[in-house]
């Protein structure tokens, strides 16, 4: 059985403009004219690419790699229950506190899921660009 890390909240505010940016670039794009010809250009030398920074979903998935190997699945769970946990981190992505929102109804496997995220502190980087809020919410399920 696997524990699914299904989804992280950010601040609304960013996702919201990032919605209504697309938006408007999409409903704002020109129609494509027709192509100039084109002119022939010496090749020109460009710096080795920078390395791109962690997005949100990469994030994710290095987070939820890094929980997921700490927990310790109850032999007793049954079913696919649902647990969610409000994180609070530092700047530097230290786990400062760890808040139960809603049990699983297994006492061990939310104990254990606890013990998890703190094991696994520092939470990786934080995506560059991206302000970093006091916490995110984290959603596990045994089989996902």
């Amino acid at each position: 059985m696997t524990t699914h890390l299904s989804r992280i909240h950010t601040t609304r505010t960013s996702l919201a403009k990032l919605v209504v940016i697309s938006l408007l670039a999409a409903c704002t794009t020109p129609p494509p004219a027709e192509a100039p010809t084109p002119i022939a250009q010496p090749p020109v030398q460009s710096a080795p690419p920078a390395t791109p920074a962690p997005d949100m979903a990469g994030f994710v998935t290095t987070m939820s790699a890094k929980i997921k190997r700490h927990i310790k699945i109850p032999k007793n769970l049954r079913g696919n229950p649902e647990a969610i946990f409000y994180v609070t981190v530092s700047p530097t992505m230290a786990v400062l506190k760890v808040e139960k929102r809603k049990g699983s109804g297994n006492p061990a496997y939310d104990r254990s899921i606890e013990k998890a995220i703190r094991a696994a502190s520092p939470l990786p980087p934080w995506p560059a660009g991206e302000p970093l809020p006091p916490g995110f919410i984290l959603k596990f399920r045994p089989n996902m």
